[in-house]
């Protein structure tokens, strides 16, 4: 079931997960969920993240309703649901690929 989300444009399913917080470590993040949750993945997983600087990576910012992260320094967008999914960029698959 879809429901028109606070901001105009952004209609997302009720029980897609929001995003409260980004930690970001060493070689991976987590996006704290506001429903208590902890998820993270790799940078591996997204080149851009992999290979964005420190700084650049802690400069993110929710996206659309919360229920993704966008980096907009390295124009990166990683939702949450992706993450539960285990979903990788398609630049990854792409680079995978290519060898």
């Amino acid at each position: 079931m879809k429901t028109t989300s606070e901001r105009p444009g952004i209609s997302t399913s009720e029980s897609e997960p929001i995003v409260a917080n980004v930690v970001i470590g060493e070689d991976r993040f987590t996006f704290e969920l506001e429903d208590g949750r902890t998820i993270s993945a790799p940078f591996a997983w997204f080149p851009r993240l992999r290979d964005a600087s420190p700084a650049q990576r802690e400069k993110w910012t929710q996206f659309g309703d919360g229920s993704a992260i966008w980096w907009p320094e390295i124009d990166e967008h990683i939702s949450a649901q992706g993450v539960l999914d285990g979903k990788v960029s398609y630049e990854l698959i792409r680079e995978r690929k290519a060898q």
